[in-house]
């Protein structure tokens, strides 16, 4: 599988949203090593934790940014990381039974990422700041 990239397009301008974001991309693509370094199975359990763990903490950060702004569209914000946190119990159900690969787990992780970070984590930084561009803080 291809690595996924951050990209510039994908910086908030919130240095801490924004480093937290590369971890998980950092993460996306170091685990293929250690996936396929011993069990599939094994590995893909360990990823999927992993990946969950970071997710979890980095939407607790984010909650606590919007709660601290006054965002007014947290409630729809919430909602997507709700719905990420869904779609990664469907994944382990899915993996439970053998019907999910590394590469099918990265690229959808991949495309939530890079949607989420684009549609909403933006947005969300841009209204915090009153701004509708991405000017360095």
């Amino acid at each position: 599988m291809e690595a996924i990239h951050f990209s510039d397009e994908l910086l908030t301008g919130d240095e801490g949203i924004d480093n937290e974001h590369r971890l998980i991309f950092f993460l996306v693509n170091n685990m293929q090593g250690s996936v396929y370094g011993g069990s599939l199975e094994v590995g893909l359990r360990t990823y999927v934790n992993i990946l969950k763990t970071h997710a979890t903490n980095h939407f607790a950060h984010e909650e606590e940014f919007m709660a601290l702004h006054k965002y007014t569209e947290m409630e729809e914000h919430l909602k997507e990381h709700e719905g990420f946190v869904n779609t990664i119990k469907a994944v382990e159900e899915k993996m439970a039974v053998g019907a999910l690969t590394f590469e099918e787990i990265q690229t959808m992780v991949a495309e939530w990422l890079n949607t989420h970070i684009r549609d909403m984590d933006l947005k969300m930084v841009l209204a915090v700041r009153g701004t509708a561009s991405r000017k360095p803080a």
